[in-house]
């Protein structure tokens, strides 16, 4: 079954159309050569006239400043940005007039009653719908352009229109691609699983003070503790403060106020009264300012942290402050507890470090055993499964959309040859050593309509890669000068 329809091959033109006939919406056909004009670039002897420059650099600044309104006045002072906006264009001209000289090589030839054809239905020469020749001829003449030179941009046109056609005649090469590619994302791979217990391999382990010393030397900034703060504070309505506190007007309008500052003390208010006024005031668990529990995330603003803990801490200001959470919310709150920051010392971390340490040498010899598990299974000996009693008693299977580094791994597995099973070792997800063996893939099915979007998505990559590649390519063979005009 073709994957490419009707529709799909419209949209091939589409974008080869845009990517090589930009020539025609900019202008290029508008612009005959002449031996005494000006020009900016040669491409193999061909010039690009300096006013074609200039007719696609003055559409292109008004489009700029359309887009940015007033603020174009300050970008056009940008001598780097408009050198960048010339650069690109003149590389746009370069570009075309290189793939027009290569689709002229095809020698198409191009018949007369075509020419007729399309110069008779330009609406530009047309008078109620009809060709008039006076008007063509005054048009051309306005533009400076002789009805010969004029019939031979046309005849350029249908050649690159032809060498289009060329190249999508070639789509079954796109028809490969895409059917690979959905055979490459719809596969799924299925592994049999031997998982190794670890308490297997946790014998003459020891730890010395020396182990424990250089560990201790080589990372000793996880062994900081950030400064930490307990906060008592009480969540109200912005509308009942006044309910609470006798405020100044002045007072109530600043907190109230969207645009409210940070650090306003309730005036005259002291610890006793406002017990007497707030029953049950919250005090927070420990937390430091990159961890906080659930159930403080009203503060996780960035504004409330570092107020917390740059401002409150410094100023080791225990009074009450108000600070809005929200439109509706204002925290009442005070430092209720401190704890600077400080590096826990080598005894404080002493049996956590031993731990870290057996656990990473019982990893070490796990990852040892199941490669020598590994080398015996593909000399069809299996003395170590039977020591241990390990089989591979359990299956998982792997889809391509995960992104997990399992899956990666997984599908690097390639021999799916059972005289010659293919194995990795890998630490799962739960942090077990685990022997994958590659047992089987499948391709599950995906809908018709699914297919069109990947068809139509690979269609438009491969067509940018062939012209990108194309143009590339010409490059280096043309000889191009360019004229410095600035």
């Amino acid at each position: 079954m073709r994957i490419i329809n009707s529709s799909s091959n419209k949209k091939v033109k589409l974008i080869l159309y845009f990517i090589i006939l930009i020539i025609v919406v900019s202008g290029l056909s508008n612009f005959v050569i002449s031996n005494n004009e000006p020009y900016i670039a040669t491409v193999n002897g061909e010039k690009i006239l300096k006013k074609q420059f200039d007719y696609i650099y003055n559409i292109e600044i008004q489009k700029q400043k359309d887009f940015f309104g007033k603020d174009f006045d300050k970008i056009k002072n940008n001598s780097y940005y408009i050198k960048q906006i010339k650069r690109q264009i003149l590389n746009k001209l370069v570009n075309e007039l290189i793939l027009i000289q290569y689709a002229n090589k095809f020698k198409i030839n191009i018949s007369d009653s075509k020419i007729k054809k399309i110069i008779f239905s330009e609406p530009i020469f047309q008078t109620k719908g009809k060709f008039d020749s006076k008007k063509q001829l005054l048009i051309l003449e306005e533009a400076g352009i002789s009805l010969k030179d004029y019939i031979k941009e046309i005849r350029k046109k249908i050649i690159t229109e032809n060498f289009i056609n060329m190249i999508e005649k070639t789509e079954f090469t796109f028809d490969n691609n895409i059917e690979n590619y959905i055979k490459y994302i719809t596969e799924e791979r299925t592994v049999e699983k031997l998982i190794l217990k670890k308490k297997n391999y946790n014998k003459k382990i020891k730890i010395t003070d020396q182990d424990i010393i250089l560990f201790y030397k080589k990372y000793n900034t996880i062994f900081n503790i950030p400064k930490k703060v307990k906060i008592q504070y009480k969540k109200i309505n912005m509308y009942e403060i006044n309910k609470y506190f006798n405020l100044t007007k002045n007072t109530f309008d600043k907190i109230i106020n969207k645009n409210i500052k940070f650090n306003i003390n309730i005036d005259k208010i002291t610890e006793k009264k406002i017990n007497n006024k707030i029953s049950k005031f919250n005090i927070t668990p420990w937390f430091n300012k990159n961890y906080l529990m659930d159930k403080i995330k009203f503060i996780k603003s960035e504004k409330i942290k570092n107020y917390i803990f740059e401002i409150l801490i410094k100023e080791k200001n225990k009074n009450y402050k108000i600070i809005p959470i929200n439109n509706n919310q204002v925290l009442i709150l005070k430092i209720y507890d401190y704890k600077p920051k400080h590096k826990k010392n080598i005894e404080e971390n002493k049996k956590d470090i031993i731990l870290h340490l057996k656990n990473l040498l019982i990893e070490k010899n796990t990852i040892i055993q199941a490669y020598k598990i590994i080398n015996q299974l593909k000399k069809n000996k299996n003395q170590l499964l039977n020591k241990f009693k390990l089989k591979f008693n359990k299956q998982e299977t792997f889809k391509r959309n995960s992104e997990n580094y399992i899956n990666k791994i997984v599908f690097s597995m390639n021999n799916f040859n059972n005289k010659n099973n293919e194995y990795k070792v890998i630490k799962d997800l739960r942090g077990n050593i685990t022997i994958f063996k590659l047992k089987y893939k499948k391709f599950h099915k995906i809908r018709k309509e699914q297919k069109e979007i990947i068809a139509q998505n690979i269609i438009k990559n491969d067509i940018e890669s062939i012209f990108y590649a194309l143009i590339n390519s010409l490059k280096n063979q043309s000889k191009i000068e360019f004229i410095n005009n600035d």
